[in-house]
């Protein structure tokens, strides 16, 4: 059984699609585009194993509507699993539509020893 791994870092993005580089394809990741434009998302989280995730907007907050918004997305995500020519270029594919040149990006991802479906539980 493999052990936890945890992996924190940054970025600065060129404007296309990133290869992101981890040594595992992690069962969570979260990164946060820390330039993003009012309307654009400037969060995803996404789901290894099923391969879905949230996708949290940057809104400008009028007075009466909120700071942020959110979409579940279970198809052509921001996110995907990339697996290059070894076990040690693993890791997630960042769609380029997330990223400008020269946005900062932070991410956060984790490879558990276990993930659990607790199904439907109503």
């Amino acid at each position: 059984m493999q052990g936890t791994d945890i992996r924190v870092g940054h970025f600065k993005a060129d404007g296309g699609l990133h290869n992101l580089e981890l040594g595992f394809v992690p069962n969570y990741f979260r990164i946060v585009n820390a330039d993003a434009s009012a309307g654009d998302v400037d969060v995803v989280e996404w789901w290894g194993e099923t391969n879905k995730e949230i996708q949290h907007k940057k809104l400008v907050d009028n007075g009466s509507t909120g700071n942020s918004n959110h979409n579940y997305e279970e198809s052509s995500g921001i996110i995907s699993e990339y697996s290059g020519s070894s076990s040690n270029s693993e890791g997630v594919t960042i769609a380029a539509s997330f990223m400008e040149d020269n946005d900062e990006c932070y991410y956060l991802a984790m490879k558990t020893t276990r993930a659990v479906d607790h199904g439907d539980i109503a």
